[in-house]
């Protein structure tokens, strides 16, 4: 009952609204959604709309990019304000700011924040000509800094950070942990103590584990995992980068994903010719806040909005002081992700 008015309204509205939504999200809010995608991919797709109102699934952050990079006049809204994340509250502006200000030469350091971040950090970077990046280009906007002989200060994700930089050749010698920026010693690669709860209850035992379940399976895991468990994988990557990889999978092949389990029970739903299986049950609440009742109701208050003038309600706004330089940043991510 609540979809097929969903639908209706979603129907009524028309090109009005958008609605993206994130890979964790439900399957009932992936199939009402407009487009669907990894952080990078939502970033960009909002950044090409045209609706007057976007009702974002998915958490803070995400919602706070779209109203970054939106137009003048439009509106974003997001049917679960309390979806929090947690990684995104381990790094502050101020704290930041002091351990940027520490550094010696830092006007030869790159800011990379991961997408996973509010507004004033992304700002920041933006401010000291540094980049947004996400997990499906991590390594190509580290590459892009490194390359131009320039040291990165990579936060708040450190197994991101430091997944990435091993791709890149790097070992732990060229990294310092942000904790201790007392006893830097000119290392290319500093990196915040951040972590995402959802990725770090992955344990090489449980690769060891599923191994010894399924022989023949293939391990690929999200790179927010630790360097332990992405090294005893197969493969690693962005939400996305999953996707295509296991929808690119011969029929009959067997995969066991590292991610969350929302998704990777979509998958696995998706996919019912391939047989895929959590490395290890792990789910993001913070992202199953978002209900068909809430988007529902924020779907009511925009169609009553337009048509009797009442407030909307749950809008994202960023903060004008933070919005041209996070805008800067974010779009320096793009540019360097399509080069």
């Amino acid at each position: 009952m609540i979809m097929n008015e969903i639908k209706a309204l979603k129907k009524e509205l028309g090109n009005k609204i958008v609605i993206p939504a994130h890979h964790y999200q439900a399957k009932e809010i992936i199939d009402v959604a407009d487009f669907v995608g990894d952080s990078y991919m939502l970033a960009v797709n909002c950044s090409k709309t045209n609706a007057q109102f976007v009702v974002f699934c998915g958490v803070l952050f995400m919602a706070q990019c779209a109203d970054i990079l939106g137009f003048p006049g439009q509106h974003v809204t997001i049917p679960a304000p309390h979806s929090d994340c947690p990684m995104a509250n381990m790094a502050d502006l101020n704290t930041v700011e002091r351990v940027f200000a520490a550094l010696p030469n830092n006007e030869n350091i790159a800011p990379i924040v991961y997408m996973n971040s509010y507004a004033d950090l992304k700002s920041f970077c933006g401010k000291h000509n540094g980049s947004v990046c996400t997990s499906s280009n991590a390594e190509k906007i580290m590459k892009y800094y490194l390359d131009q002989g320039k040291k990165v200060l990579f936060f708040p994700d450190r197994n991101l950070g430091i997944n990435t930089a091993m791709k890149l050749g790097f070992t732990e010698k060229d990294t310092i942990n942000s904790k201790d920026i007392g006893q830097y010693n000119d290392e290319k690669i500093i990196l915040w103590d951040g972590f995402c709860p959802i990725h770090l209850n992955f344990t090489v035992s449980d690769v060891t584990q599923m191994r010894r379940n399924y022989p023949n399976a293939k391990v690929i895991v999200h790179p927010e995992s630790t360097k332990e468990v992405v090294k005893n994988a197969d493969d690693s990557g962005s939400t996305e980068y999953i996707l295509k990889k296991i929808a690119a999978a011969d029929d009959g092949s067997t995969w066991i994903v590292g991610t969350e389990s929302t998704f990777v029970n979509r998958l696995a739903h998706q996919f019912p010719t391939k047989n895929i299986y959590p490395l290890k049950e792990s789910r993001c609440v913070n992202m199953a806040k978002t209900t068909p009742e809430l988007l529902l109701k924020t779907l009511l208050n925009i169609k009553q909005h337009i048509e009797s003038g009442i407030p909307l309600e749950n809008v994202v706004t960023v903060e004008p002081q933070y919005k041209k330089f996070a805008a800067q940043s974010l779009k320096q991510m793009i540019t360097i992700a399509n080069k």
